[in-house]
């Protein structure tokens, strides 16, 4: 199961894409008509494209439009001595404020003239930018199998609340179901965030069990005993730091033992890399051959995927990287993000099938989660054989607790039936993570 804010980031861009094309495409013609007698087109059959129903656009086009120069001034061609100065929405505002055209102020002068009609330069540069933020994000969800962190969906429910807030009051009418998009994106979303960030700060120990250590502090009366039952722990974590490290001395020989077949098998693996270059090479050349027909489907009008591709990179370097992605591409942040949003699932189906399921019996919970980010390559022996794992599991937190041997027989219990049903999942989780 999903964490909320990411079933909301799939909402926008696919089951409420149409209320977010409506918008972005009513805005553009809008403020297209408003310069439409300033300005000459350069496009006719986009606009006409953009005046059809939401459900018949393409949400990239839509958001693409505000930063693609359809525009140009032929006027201004003239008195530049230039042949074409093509410009977009977004681009209007850089252009007229440029070192270039501010110290001329008549020519500044008669662009904002002709410009500024029913919205500002910097309105329009402000609508350009929120446009390629959504772009952006969009090309980010499609391509990347939907957003890894909550980061990712906090810019895009930002980006969508303000379009929403800054929207033109005399375009809202026009927006079916303006009212219900808005509170979707300002209370859903926005709670669905502030709900899963909350679960992410939280010290999973509940008030029950501060209450029980608390219980346990010691008084006046039996603080002789404490002191010698502190002194027997403190002897026995001694002993037990010296096996410890017995134990690390016999490891260290073994990996220098292992070092000789390594250093083999690394030889090996280089071997193989380069075989595998080899014939990436020739699947390469294979698809410049192919070039030819490739034009062919894209004059045929075969829509090619959009891929956000970064200016400073070269294209075969960004389909290079886009072909050799897999799925261990996640950050340690992002790796704790899906972590924590297991644990809401865990947390939900545990308390589904037994109500008197706590956070502190989850396998998930804060000090855990740390314990597998620590240490990626723990299987599920040594993971319950942990210091921290033991501690939960056998209820150390709560002592004094009448009712003690129970708690910690049903605690256990729901303990090993966690591991055993999300155990997989979390592995597959950990290793995602990249190196």
């Amino acid at each position: 199961m999903s964490a909320d804010y990411q079933l909301f980031s799939n909402a926008v861009f696919t089951s409420r894409s149409n209320e977010l094309k409506d918008l972005l495409s009513s805005l553009f013609l809008d403020i297209h008509q408003s310069i439409a007698n300033s300005v000459d087109l350069r496009n006719v059959i986009f606009i006409d494209d953009l005046k059809g129903f939401p459900e018949e656009i393409d949400l990239a086009k839509a958001a693409k439009a505000f930063n693609t120069s359809f525009f140009q001034i032929q006027a201004l061609n003239d008195s530049i001595g230039r042949s074409s100065t093509e410009f977009s929405i977004g681009s209007i505002y850089g252009y007229v404020e440029s070192y270039q055209v501010s110290r001329n102020k008549e020519l500044n002068r008669r662009l904002k003239s002709r410009l500024e009609k029913k919205y500002s330069l910097k309105e329009m540069d402000h609508f350009s930018n929120i446009a390629a933020q959504i772009l952006r994000l969009r090309n980010l969800w499609a391509h990347e199998g939907g957003f890894q962190n909550i980061s990712q969906a906090m810019v895009l429910q930002s980006n969508l609340s303000l379009l929403l807030k800054t929207y033109p009051d005399s375009l809202r009418e026009k927006i079916d179901k303006f009212n219900d998009y808005l509170d979707f994106i300002d209370n859903n979303f926005f709670w669905a965030i502030v709900e899963f960030y909350k679960s992410y700060k939280e010290e999973d120990i509940d008030e029950e069990i501060k209450r029980h250590i608390g219980e346990s502090e010691p008084n006046s009366n039996s603080l002789s005993t404490d002191i010698n039952e502190l002194s027997e722990k403190v002897d026995s974590q001694i002993f037990s730091q010296a096996e410890e490290r017995n134990a690390l001395n016999l490891k260290v020989e073994e990996l220098a033992k292992e070092s000789h077949k390594t250093n083999h098998q690394l030889t090996e693996l280089s071997n193989i890399m380069n075989s595998l270059y080899a014939s990436l090479d020739a699947i390469r050349e294979s698809l410049d051959n192919s070039s030819p027909q490739l034009i062919q489907d894209i004059d045929s009008g075969i829509e090619l995927p959009i891929v956000n591709v970064d200016e400073t990179q070269s294209p075969d370097a960004v389909s290079f990287e886009t072909q050799a992605r897999d799925k261990k591409s996640l950050t340690s942040a992002e790796v704790k993000d899906k972590l924590i949003s297991l644990r809401e699932t865990i947390k939900q189906d545990m308390k589904s099938m037994n109500t008197n399921f706590q956070n502190w019996h989850n396998i998930l919970m804060r000090p855990l989660i740390e314990e597998l980010l620590n240490n990626r390559g723990i299987d599920i022996h040594q993971f319950k054989d942990s210091l921290i794992f033991r501690h939960y599991y056998n209820c150390h937190s709560l002592r004094g607790k009448d009712s003690f041997n129970f708690e910690r027989k049903q605690t256990q219990e729901m303990m090993d039936f966690q591991l055993n049903k999300y155990w997989n999942s979390i592995t597959n989780i950990l290793k995602q993570h990249k190196e």
